[in-house]
């Protein structure tokens, strides 16, 4: 069991909030992602723990990675970190963004670090891949020399996308539900992973109405391309 208690003892701030609850193995360690919400921003923040549970210090500064959002091509305040995973040059975190204000929609983002913990630069735009078109990003998993992400568009129907190792979307390479006439309305996109034949697994969940209940759980299935 490793227990956070909040990023407060490095960098003065609030408590980080995991999002998703999962733990990646980066060079033996472990990797967790979050996100810090404060004055109307959210900060995305990786970190490495080492044997014991604590942050490892060899892993960007003190352990931690703070993505910064002012370099960013695009006007917002951050973004909600909802997925991760490890490919070929480190980790990708994927989410959607906070937007400056209710009139502005919410895009689909993704981040890259190296395995130092260092965010890289060179991936999409100034070290940032977004799509105007999707609503965000839930899960990732690495593909050959890229990644594949879970989204969902603005019509909140799931979308899979794939992006080369440099953060370029592979526009002849496009899933979308084989029987999307038939998903259930309100589906909404959780996490996703391959079969032993190469195909993508999309889980869910049916939400309705007004206050969003949760319903069922829905899972779909792609062709490997």
């Amino acid at each position: 069991l490793v227990r956070s208690r909040g990023l407060g003892d490095v960098y003065k701030r609030q408590a980080l909030g995991l999002a998703p609850p999962r733990l990646e193995t980066l060079v033996g360690r472990g990797l967790v992602a979050g996100f810090e919400e404060r004055d109307g921003r959210v900060t995305t923040i990786l970190r490495r723990l080492g044997p014991e549970g604590a942050p490892d210090p060899t892993f960007g500064v003190g352990g931690h990675v703070v993505v910064p959002s002012d370099v960013w091509p695009v006007s917002t305040t951050g973004m909600y970190p909802y997925g991760f995973a490890l490919g070929p040059r480190g980790a990708l975190s994927v989410g959607s963004d906070h937007p400056i204000s209710v009139r502005n929609p919410q895009r689909a983002m993704a981040v890259a670090v190296d395995a130092e913990g260092r965010v890289l630069t060179d991936f999409g735009d100034r070290g940032l891949w977004f799509d105007n078109t999707l609503h965000g990003c839930f899960d990732v998993r690495p593909d050959a020399d890229g990644w594949v992400l879970a989204c969902m568009d603005r019509d909140d129907r799931p979308e899979l996308v794939r992006l080369d190792e440099r953060g370029r979307r592979d526009a002849a390479w496009r899933a979308r539900a084989t029987a999307e006439a038939s998903l259930p309305e309100g589906f909404h996109v959780r996490s996703m992973d391959r079969d032993s034949a190469g195909r993508w697994l999309v889980a869910g969940v049916i939400s309705r109405g007004y206050d969003k209940r949760i319903g069922p759980v829905a899972l779909v299935r792609y062709h490997p391309d």
